[in-house]
């Protein structure tokens, strides 16, 4: 308004404008002309702009419950955006250095320890550490080229959908054998610990203890769809396997393993 007052300066319009010849003057002329054309540069504009300022100038307020003051709307944006879910890069090295160092730590030095020497389990663990890391670099290429992200995917892409189910199979299994093999390492060791603490030694303590290790820990666990849960754990088990690393080489310096 004030922007078109100063156009208009300070004239006022006549009763009649039939003719522009009826116009008093030049200068008002040119302010009707002036006026003519805000009007229709104003027509022109969306009406979404005038609603985007209007609704820009100062927040939204809602109404409340009774007694309780005014809430500020926030964006629909904002209330909708999902959390992202899972385990981040670092725990997800955490829980695989914690699932495979957990179970080969004591195997391997027990092979060494066995008569296999230094130099040849050092040279074999190397090998399979730098064919491991190989195939898996193969993967994350072949996954970034075909677009996918998981293994059945990229057999779909690359071999064929028909047969995708073989990936299944094997990841089954896979799980399956690992399930097994947990389960009787744990049984091993808990057994143990329960005949070092005064339960007697019996035919079915082993089997028992798997069992019942089995049905109560590793089922559980094995039906979860969001493995960042086992983050925490994950991180213990690797803090327990650095302390174990730590004690069997403080005994082998000190002479603790010599015959």
């Amino acid at each position: 308004l004030k922007y078109l007052a100063g156009e208009l300066g300070g004239f006022s319009p006549p009763v009649s404008l039939r003719m522009p010849s009826r116009l008093a003057s030049r200068r008002e002329a040119k302010a009707m002309v002036r006026l003519s054309t805000l009007l229709l540069a104003a027509l022109a504009l969306p009406q979404s702009s005038f609603a985007a300022d209007r609704h820009s100038a100062a927040p939204r307020l809602t109404r409340g419950r009774r007694g309780s003051a005014p809430e500020t709307s926030r964006p629909l944006l904002a209330a909708t955006t999902p959390k992202p879910v899972g385990s981040s890069v670092t725990m997800t090295v955490v829980q695989i250095v914690n699932n495979v160092a957990g179970a080969g730590i004591l195997t391997l030095a027990a092979g060494m320890a066995a008569g296999v020497g230094w130099v040849p389990a050092i040279a074999i663990c190397v090998a399979l550490g730098a064919i491991s890391g190989y195939t898996f670099y193969l993967i994350g290429a072949s996954c970034e080229l075909t677009g996918t992200s998981n293994f059945k995917g990229l057999w779909g892409a690359t071999l064929g959908p028909r047969s995708a189910w073989i990936v299944d199979g094997c990841i089954a299994l896979m799980c399956l054998s690992a399930a097994i093999i947990y389960s009787g390492i744990l049984g091993d060791v808990f057994s143990s610990l329960l005949r070092l603490a005064g339960v007697p030694a019996s035919g079915w303590l082993r089997q028992a203890v798997i069992v019942s290790l089995t049905a109560a820990v590793l089922c559980p666990l094995s039906l979860l769809k969001d493995l960042s849960a086992l983050s925490f754990t994950s991180a213990i088990g690797c803090v327990a396997i650095l302390y174990t690393a730590a004690f069997v080489a403080v005994r082998a310096l000190d002479g603790s393993y010599t015959a």
